[in-house]
């Protein structure tokens, strides 16, 4: 749950959206094509802006 997070300011939580981000890529980097993860960061890019 991310309920935690609603305390933290605007930068915090797009700084850990981007440190979950690049470890979410790096992990799997190698088993999804490059597209479909850009795909993906859209869609939760998408749903970070919107919360």
């Amino acid at each position: 749950s991310k309920l935690a997070w609603t305390s933290l300011t605007d930068d915090d939580i797009l700084d850990r959206f981007d440190r979950i981000w690049r470890n979410f890529f790096h992990y799997y980097s190698g088993s999804f094509g490059r597209d479909g993860l850009y795909r993906i960061k859209y869609i939760l890019s998408l749903s970070c802006a919107k919360t």
